[in-house]
């Protein structure tokens, strides 16, 4: 048994770096490839639109990161140490957690969009298209924010080439409907919006069937208590 633990070490160590990089290739690559479609089928303003909107987007994902990372990071440690009801708790705090953000989120899109826009934008020519991007943007941030934090957790639950086939295909799913929305539909900045809001709505879907295995964490209202300060301040470095 001795000799075979550097190997089985080994072995999970390679998987997980494996699914990590082609992860992170899959998004540095689709996100490249969206810029120019965007660019060569609308124009020049709706990739500048996109650019303007980075801030709420940064915040947005700075908010994922710093929720998501230090629930996933201490669900992780609770994991090795056998204890499953400690890891489900970090893993609802994270839930509960990004879908709150997310719906405060979108409803400052209802409430504030027109400000948030003028604040962004100095230039009235570009102050149409950034609205548009930024409202569809938005109305998706509760996908968006649970996309990053399921990627966590599933990874941390033993399942990384899941996450990889779901960044994949979430990817493969944006460049797609940008193409269907944008060339077909006509929808310019807005198509591409929701182009890349159902490809995060794509990968919830692929990662959620994880939960439903034999052995992995669960969502649990009971095991919240206590759970939400360490959370934060571990993931706040992330952040």
């Amino acid at each position: 048994m001795e000799k075979r633990k550097p190997y089985l070490v080994n072995k999970a160590f390679n998987s997980f770096l494996l699914a990590s990089l082609l992860t992170v290739a899959a998004t540095q690559v689709g996100a490249t490839i969206d810029g120019m479609m965007l660019s060569y089928w609308v124009d020049t303003q709706a990739m500048s639109s996109v650019n303007i909107t980075r801030p709420v987007t940064q915040v947005m994902f700075a908010l994922g990161m710093t929720l998501g990372a230090g629930s996933s990071m201490l669900a992780g440690v609770a994991i090795g140490n056998r204890k499953r009801s400690v890891a489900n708790g970090y893993f609802s705090v994270a839930v509960v957690s990004v879908v709150a953000v997310g719906l405060l989120m979108l409803l400052a899109g209802i409430g504030w969009l027109p400000l948030m826009v003028r604040m962004l934008c100095g230039e009235e020519t570009l102050r149409g298209v950034t609205s548009d991007f930024l409202g569809v943007m938005l109305y998706g941030s509760v996908f968006y924010l649970l996309s990053i934090t399921l990627e966590m957790f599933v990874t941390v639950d033993g399942d990384p080439r899941r996450v990889s086939w779901a960044v994949v295909v979430s990817s493969c799913s944006n460049l797609l409907l940008d193409y269907v929305f944008i060339v077909h539909c006509g929808w310019g900045v807005s198509g591409a919006a929701w182009a890349t809001v159902i490809s995060y709505g794509v990968a919830v879907l692929m990662l959620l069937p994880h939960f439903l295995k034999p052995g992995t964490l669960r969502f649990s209202l009971r095991d919240l208590a206590g759970k939400w300060g360490p959370a934060v301040t571990a993931g706040r470095p992330f952040g």
